[in-house]
């Protein structure tokens, strides 16, 4: 699990990269499933898997 936060009273810009290409499909998808309310940790591995990697 990780998470991110801002220790100062300034706005803060982040800049992510992601490789291999079509994290963001995977993450299309998931909020999809999110949004349906239908993510258990099944469906939420049967998305991941579809990106081939695994969610632990």
């Amino acid at each position: 699990m990780h998470t991110f936060s801002n220790a100062s009273e300034e706005p803060v810009r982040s800049l992510n990269f992601n490789t291999p290409a079509g994290w963001e499909n995977y993450m299309r998808d998931l909020g999809e499933l999110l949004a349906s309310g239908d993510a258990t940790p099944e469906e939420i591995g049967r998305v991941a898997s579809r990106y081939d990697f695994e969610v632990v």
